[in-house]
Order: structure tokens, then sequence, then C-alpha cells
């Protein structure tokens, strides 16, 4: 005869000090999340208490002054007020921003304007250094006939003369980019240059005297979270003083030339294989393959695919689509080539692809940056 025995299931037995234990852990991850959402109202707001280019009152107070500064060309406004389709490559110096751009001093030679980015620029250059940090959204720089889209928490440095324009991704409001542009010209580089005369900073310095051939320093979301977070007090500390030039704001200034200059010196330190695979895609972009690569260097693929990765951050394929979509970017403002052949000129076989991955880099279809550049007159 079998039997069917019945045990009644175990009940759970909680250890006090680990109950307790539990329920503070519980009341810490209420406060981290009270405080992270306190962080990023504070980060949105990072713009509020900087000067801020209001176009149309710049336009009531003086309308040259709107010629002088350039940026922002479409602003829904009459061609009897200022003839916005004038596409000449013009100069927008310090002195003409600082008499625009009210809380700006031309002697102190360094301010911070935040933007709304909702208009495309003019092309323009300047007479000094241009650091915009983007707080929301993305914008597309096109300078000296490349293309970078900067993200939020991106960063892109602009040198002295260096031809450029700068338009918003996004076309609802929603996606409105906010970007902020910190001016510093030749007179505060002095300054700085005076008190580190023994610096190890000396490439920004080299770079901002237009004696490198580098018309612009990029620097992605979170690549360097140390430059982010000086950028991030340099903005704090500016706003906070009323726009004034104190010990903090130079500190901090200070802080970002520094990370900015580590940058121009590892791009002057460049891996010599990761060079030589550059060169070797850029003197054939139409046709060239990992496998020939390899085989020019005289290395294996699987080793050549690891050394890229691990000394460029980037795979080998990455690197060939890269220099192909640049190329095609060029060749979308420069030639009348319809972009069927554009697609097979720069060595690829697939249009559907092309597409894609072109619009993943650029966040524009090709057609669109194709029109967004013939309305600047960069284009043909």
């Amino acid at each position: 005869m079998r039997y069917a025995y019945y045990s009644p299931r175990k009940q759970p037995c909680f250890d006090a000090t680990l109950l307790s234990r539990l329920t503070v852990l519980s009341h810490l991850s209420c406060i981290m999340t009270t405080v992270c959402s306190i962080m990023t109202f504070m980060k949105d707001r990072r713009s509020h208490a900087l000067p801020h280019l209001d176009i149309r009152d710049v336009l009531q107070r003086n309308p040259d002054d709107l010629i002088k500064y350039v940026d922002f060309q479409n602003v829904d406004m009459s061609h009897n007020s200022i003839d916005v389709a004038q596409q000449r490559i013009e100069l927008t110096s310090f002195q003409d921003v600082a008499q625009a751009v009210e809380h700006i001093s031309p002697d102190d030679g360094f301010g911070i304007i935040a933007h709304e980015l909702e208009h495309r620029s003019k092309p323009h250059f300047h007479d000094y250094v241009e650091v915009t940090h983007v707080l929301k959204g993305s914008v597309m720089l096109w300078i000296e006939g490349r293309t970078e889209i900067v993200r939020a928490g991106g960063t892109i440095a602009i040198q002295p003369g260096a031809k450029h324009l700068i338009s918003p991704v996004g076309g609802d409001a929603d996606s409105v980019p906010i970007e902020i542009d910190m001016l510093v010209s030749e007179t505060i580089i002095n300054r700085m240059r005076a008190l580190a005369p023994h610096s190890h900073d000396e490439a920004f310095h080299q770079w901002a005297s237009s004696l490198s051939d580098i018309p612009y320093i990029a620097i992605g979301p979170d690549k360097n979270p140390s430059l982010e977070s000086a950028i991030n007090r340099l903005i704090v500390e500016y706003g906070s003083s009323e726009h004034s030039l104190h010990y903090a704001v130079v500190g901090n200034l200070l802080e970002c030339v520094h990370y900015l200059s580590q940058t121009l010196d590892e791009r002057a330190h460049a891996d010599p294989l990761i060079a030589s695979i550059q060169q070797i895609i850029d003197r054939d972009i139409a046709h060239i393959s990992i496998e020939s690569i390899a085989h020019q260097l005289g290395y294996s693929v699987g080793y050549l695919s690891r050394y890229s990765k691990s000394h460029s951050g980037k795979t080998l394929g990455t690197l060939i689509n890269e220099t192909r979509l640049n190329e095609a970017a060029t060749a979308l403002t420069q030639s009348e080539l319809t972009i069927a052949e554009i697609t097979r000129l720069v060595g690829f076989t697939s249009p559907s692809y092309f597409h894609k991955i072109f619009q993943k880099r650029f966040s524009l279809t090709p057609k669109q940056y194709r029109n967004a550049f013939l309305k600047t007159g960069l284009g043909t």
C-alpha cells in the first residue's frame, strides 16, 4: 500500500537585520532617483542663466549688426529689412558679437552664449576660437568641406578662420537643439598663457593661432567625461557670476583648454599602423576591401581587424564606411552627379544600404543633405 504524505510548505523566515537593510536600500534608491531627477532638471536649465542672442532685438537696435553676426539667417524677416539671401562667407569678429549680445565685454575677450537653434546659419568664420557644446538634441556642422553631427553632450571647437555653418537636426518644435557657444578670443588666450607659461597645453595655443591644419576638434558624447564636467562647471560659474570673468570661470576655462590640448596631442601621436590603413583606404575607396588592406600591409585579416578595433576603437569596416560616407557627402555638395552615381563612385553596391548608413551618420537622407547645402549656397 502506498501512502501519500502531506508536507506543509515551509514558510519563509525573514531575518530582521536583512529586512532592515533592504528597507534602507529602498530608501536610498528613492533618494538617488530624486537626486537624479533634480540633476537632470538642473542640467536642462544650464542655459537659462546665460546670455541669449535675440535676433529680433538686434534687428530693432541696428539691422547692420545682424549682417555682422551672420548666424541664424532664416528668422521670418522681410527681405526689405536685411538681405538674407546674400551668401558671402563673412567674418564674424569678437567685437561684432560683443556689440550684438548684451553682457559680453570686448575687454574680457571671453563670453558664453546660449542658443535655441531653430534655424540654419549662413556660412561664416571667426577671429576667435568657438567651442560649441550641445545640451539638447543634435546639430550638424559643415566645416571647411567636412560634415560633423554633434549630439547632446558632444563638443566641437572651431579654429579661427575656419569657414563653417551650423544647422539643427530635426524638424519639429520638440526637437529644437539647445547649444552653448564659448567665445575664446586671442585676448583671453594670451592671458591664460601668461598664467601658466610652462603648461603642457602648447598644442592648443598653436592650434588657436591657426598654426595647425586641423580646422576643428570634435569630441563625441561620453568620449571625454572630464571635459564635459569642466564645461558644465564653466557654464554654471559663468551664469552665476553675472557673466563676469572671475577666478572660478578662468580656472574652469583653463581646464577645458587642457583637455582640448590633450585631444590635439593624441591626434598628433596617432598610431602609425592606423595611419597606414587610412592612407590605403583613401587611395582607392571605391574598390578597397578588408582583405586587400591586410594583404598590402602584410598582416592576416584577423590580426589587423583586432588591432584596428583596439587601437582606433573602430573596425576596419567602419573605417572604410566612414571614409566613403565623407566622400559621398562632399560629392553631394560639390558635384551634379546623381545620388545613384555617387553611391557607385564611393564604392557602395547597395543603394538601400548606402541610404541607411548615410542617414545614420548624418541624420539626413542623401537628398535632404544635398538640398540643405544647396539652400546655403555651398552646393553647386
